[in-house]
């Protein structure tokens, strides 16, 4: 499951919060960063093709279209780092003494 709705009611209110979990954050963080590429790409010479399958492109000021483009590619490449690598953080480990000798190690967050 990509993300989790909740429900719940709290002083005769009904409240609706919706958490986006890693994989959701990911695939988020690669479309915008897709859509700003192919906003900037428009803007290239050797790629007018783009302009023939996407004709509103052509209709913004090219100045706009650019910051527009830098803008989604940043905020995808932010949201992509902002996720993490998909693995845990690494637990602490401490050792287990029985006496002065250490017997063992255990993990502590």
């Amino acid at each position: 499951m990509f993300f989790n709705i909740n429900v719940f009611v709290l002083n005769k209110k009904l409240y609706i919060s919706c958490f986006f979990k890693y994989r959701m954050k990911k695939i988020g963080g690669y479309i915008l960063t897709l859509i700003g590429l192919v906003i900037l790409a428009s803007q290239v010479k050797g790629f007018e093709i783009i302009l023939k399958y996407l004709p509103f492109l052509s209709t913004i000021n090219k100045t706009y279209s650019l910051i527009a483009g830098l803008i989604l590619v940043v905020l995808g490449i932010v949201l992509l780092m902002s996720s993490g690598s998909g693995r845990g953080k690494q637990l602490e480990e401490v050792p287990i003494y029985r006496g002065k000798n250490i017997v063992g190690y255990r993990r502590q967050r």
